[in-house]
């Protein structure tokens, strides 16, 4: 909800009110999160490669267009989706949300900016959510410039270093883009954004949930009562990683 000083404090008297916290403006950000992980000998032990997972971008949005994503990975293709004649969902990119409109920013002093303008599309034009659903699931792209189609599991390290755009750790799994972020700025809207991640298509049943969710965002000295924390406690409860 958004309320000034007085309006909380009625609805902080209201029946039924357990508490009132402010969200923070939270900021994209990835910077600590570094490639840890084998995933090259993980794909070679396992044969995993993310086939039948889902997983939420809860960020800047996703440029579908991207050849990482299977896309023509052309600035004509990425201009037609800005005009609206894009081609969202995509067999990668099966669903997602924009919950911010581009001019949206939680922390502006224009108050014309600090309200969201939905939408169904999730195109980024940040570029920070196009970064994380590709590390996160990204296909690869080839030095040429076109998508990866390639055996995973048969790459080399070498093989790896000589791509235009690494491969995602994986590579198979769905993506699910929701937007909270306008072109740049602040958002407020994390929580409605895992609420979205727990029921997609919003009819009151979590059956549907997404199997992860990528949360490549932060607040400068976030208090320890940040309600966000809680939608992420009961994702968690629901199965949800």
């Amino acid at each position: 909800m958004r309320a000034d000083a007085a309006a909380a404090a009625r609805i902080a008297a209201s029946p039924g009110v357990r508490s009132i916290r402010r969200i923070p403006d939270a900021r994209p950000s990835n910077a600590s999160a570094a490639q840890l992980g084998r995933t090259l000998q993980t794909w070679q032990d396992t044969g995993r490669l993310g086939t039948g997972v889902r997983i939420g971008i809860i960020d800047t949005g996703v440029d579908y267009t991207h050849a990482d994503f299977g896309g023509p990975g052309t600035v004509q293709a990425y201009d037609e989706a800005r005009a609206g004649r894009g081609t969202f969902p995509t067999a990668k990119v099966v669903g997602g949300v924009d919950l911010a409109g581009d001019d949206y920013d939680s922390a502006s002093d224009q108050p014309s900016r600090t309200l969201p303008r939905p939408d169904a599309d999730p195109l980024d034009c940040e570029g920070h959510g196009t970064h994380v659903a590709g590390t996160a699931a990204g296909f690869g792209v080839n030095p040429d410039g076109t998508t990866f189609t390639g055996d995973y599991s048969a790459l080399t390290p070498a093989a790896l270093t000589a791509m235009r755009i690494g491969l995602g750790a994986a590579p198979r799994a769905e993506l699910f883009a929701i937007r909270v972020f306008g072109c740049e700025g602040a958002t407020a809207l994390t929580p409605l954004a895992l609420d979205r991640a727990l029921d997609p298509d919003g009819d009151g049943d979590p059956s549907d949930r997404l199997d992860v969710v990528n949360l490549s965002l932060g607040s400068d000295y976030a208090p320890a009562d940040d309600p966000v924390n809680d939608f992420v406690a009961k994702l968690l409860d629901a199965g949800v990683t």
